[in-house]
């Protein structure tokens, strides 16, 4: 149905935020803020919905735990465009249309989280790359 195609990316997704999680504990601030709170607990939260309720239940919640996650990304970018690695967002945004293209049958599981994924990695390209490019004309070093 198209799910086995796509599964990679979530799977990569989970690898590389845990592993920032762990390499945070190390050379991350230091600093828990709210939002990383809310973003574990959902993600907790996801675990056990997905365990007693299914696989979509799980899928919406960690969708509403990343886009509190995005918030202060993006937040971060407009005020420091050079905070953050075009490529990597990039690659990120380049395997969700991948992604996107290797669904089979559309379902509900599949349409929300590539759709979201999506709109998320545009999300952060935007004022990335324009904020970049605003600060460049103004003549400011990266």
């Amino acid at each position: 149905s198209g799910e086995k195609e796509t599964l990679w990316l979530p799977f990569i997704g989970c690898f590389t935020s845990g592993t920032i999680f762990l390499l945070s504990f190390k050379w991350g601030e230091k600093v828990w803020y709210p939002v990383d709170k809310y973003c574990l607990g959902l993600g907790l939260l996801a675990l056990i919905g997905w365990w007693f309720a299914g696989a979509l239940s799980a899928i919406c919640i960690i969708v509403i735990a990343d886009a509190l996650a995005v918030v202060p990304t993006v937040a971060k970018i407009i005020r420091n465009p050079f905070s953050e690695n075009i490529p990597g967002w990039l690659y990120g945004l380049f395997a969700s249309i991948a992604n996107t293209l290797a669904i089979k049958d559309l379902t509900w599981a599949n349409g929300v989280y590539n759709g979201y994924m999506l709109c998320s990695f545009t999300c952060i390209l935007i004022p990335l790359i324009y904020g970049r490019y605003k600060r460049r004309l103004q003549g400011a070093p990266p």
